[in-house]
């Protein structure tokens, strides 16, 4: 026998634009908003009860392993502007917001593993977020403008190794 690789991965690009202009001869008003909402759950595992390397009449060697690997990425571009031009009153409010959930789990159950080489479960998660939000307002009298950019995030990352582990080589839990 050789090894096992059991391997996932989630990817979520989002770019987003919200965009808002008004112009009155009196009150002009202008709102943009932009709120993508992400939810990812990826996963890699080896369930419970499973024997890995295990065959009998099967000799070892040295390319004998397992590796579990999760892994996501989540990027986030979002953009919102309002304007608003009124000969007496101006009022303008951009709001860019994310809200992320992400759960990213490599495991192996209660199973039962031998490997010559290496054993590794490993979970790596990354994030990345460009928002931006702007506003502009003008008017003879008055004139209000406002704008705000928020990240609701919300990670759960996990490396998980339960059972019986027998290895010749590393054994690497990591979760990253």
């Amino acid at each position: 026998g050789r090894g096992v690789i059991v391997n996932a991965l989630g990817t979520s690009a989002v770019r987003s634009m919200a965009v808002a202009g008004t112009a009155a001869g009196s009150v002009a008003v202008s709102l943009s908003a932009s709120v993508p909402v992400i939810t990812m759950d990826t996963k890699a595992s080896v369930g419970n009860g499973v024997e890995i390397n295990k065959m009998a009449g099967v000799a070892a060697d040295d390319a004998q392993s397992l590796t579990v690997a999760a892994a996501s990425d989540v990027y986030v571009l979002g953009f919102s502007g309002a304007v608003a031009i009124g000969g007496s009153v101006g009022g303008g409010a951009g709001v860019n917001a994310a809200v992320v959930d992400t759960k990213t789990r490599a495991i192996v159950g209660t199973s039962d593993v031998a490997a010559q080489g290496n054993v590794s479960v490993s979970s790596k998660a990354s994030e990345d977020f460009a928002i931006w939000a702007v506003a502009g307002a003008g008017g003879g009298v008055a004139a209000l403008a406002g704008s705000g950019s928020a990240v609701d995030l919300t990670t759960e990352t996990t490396a998980t190794l339960g059972g019986k582990v027998v290895a010749q080589g590393n054994v690497d839990v990591i979760a990253d």
